[in-house]
């Protein structure tokens, strides 16, 4: 884990001026890698404007409409919400950088909604927890930019922490990314809807929660081999037996 592995994305930012701003708290804390996914408004200008003495590297923008393309190289997502979503288990800033600590993730990625509604569930599918920000409870409202700074104030300090102990992780030990879970996920699901789900008239539901938990699962290149080889030796069994 290191700044160039840290990615941070804004879903339907309204403002584009919380663009800017983010940007630039995000380049003064040592990041580069800003995602804006499918904006409400993207005005450059403004952009320009609230990026400040940070515009001259704002080619470093990354301009995309799907949470997918933000996601799928990533080990690990996590979205920042102050609402409690009972699928989803919601975790403390303090609570992340512990975990953050003990975990091997290589690549992750920190997911902020629109400034009205947040998150919605279907932004929130690749996310592993959801995160909050504590606040005042009179006033607990922050603006967009100001929790993209405060979390990237944080991990700033967890890297510069590790940096400084030299922990090294072990050698070839990686997690494998949200692209290959979901592969792994289809190879799966396949198989589970031919075995249990063939009658089944709320697959999509089964679905979900069997997507939900997969994605939370740490799984090293070895070990996505061996469950991927495995799902797909049983759906050619599955399917030679239809054929006799």
């Amino acid at each position: 884990m290191d700044f160039n592995n840290i990615h941070f994305g804004l879903v339907r930012t309204f403002d584009p001026g919380n663009i800017g701003s983010a940007f630039r708290g995000l380049i003064n804390m040592g990041f580069e890698n800003l995602w804006v996914i499918n904006p409400i408004n993207y005005i450059p200008k403004t952009i320009e404007m609230m990026a400040a003495g940070t515009r001259d590297r704002l080619d470093l923008l990354k301009k995309t409409d799907s949470v997918f393309d933000f996601a799928k190289d990533l080990d690990v997502v996590y979205g920042l919400t102050a609402r409690n979503r009972k699928m989803y288990e919601q975790i403390s800033v303090n609570e992340l950088i512990a975990e953050l600590e003990n975990k091997k993730y290589q690549n992750i990625g920190f997911l902020f909604g629109n400034e009205t509604n947040g998150l919605t569930n279907d932004e929130l599918k690749y996310a592993k927890k959801t995160v909050f920000i504590q606040t005042s409870e009179e006033k607990p409202v922050l603006n967009l930019a100001q929790s993209v700074i405060i979390i990237s104030y944080e991990i700033r300090k967890l890297l510069l922490d590790k940096r400084n102990n030299k922990k090294s992780k072990p050698k070839n030990f990686n997690y494998i990314s949200l692209k290959k879970k979901e592969k792994l996920f289809n190879n799966m699901f396949k198989i589970f809807s031919e075995v249990f789900f063939k009658k089944e008239k709320r697959i999509s539901k089964k679905k979900k929660i069997l997507f939900n938990s997969i994605k939370r699962w740490d799984l090293t290149k070895t070990e996505f081999k061996y469950f991927n080889n495995m799902f797909i030796k049983l759906s050619r069994i599955l399917k030679k037996k239809e054929e006799k």
